[in-house]
């Protein structure tokens, strides 16, 4: 299962929006791991320049990718519009 955590699957790999791919590859953020270790959406919000589309861009890639279990969790963990905004995009 895909969401173990142990996927080295390349952020590369995964269609991301330009803005999003270079926001994570300016963090460091290279592969899918990296991106798992992340508990909620709020603190990827705390990433320098990840705006809301590259936010709810990230749990739409992540959760057509299989990573459905990390997408919920993420969600369960994160508060307020942002929560509702991710939501309404997954719908």
């Amino acid at each position: 299962q895909k969401d173990s955590g142990t996927s080295r699957l390349k952020i590369a790999d995964i269609p991301f929006l330009t803005r999003t791919h270079s926001t994570l590859s300016a963090m460091g953020i290279t592969d899918c791991s990296e991106l798992l270790a992340c508990a909620s959406f709020n603190e990827l919000s705390r990433i320098r320049k990840m705006g809301k589309a590259s936010l709810v861009d990230i749990a739409q890639k992540m959760y057509a990718a299989g990573y459905r279990d990390w997408v919920n969790t993420a969600l369960r963990h994160t508060h307020g519009a942002l929560r509702e905004l991710i939501e309404g995009a997954l719908e």
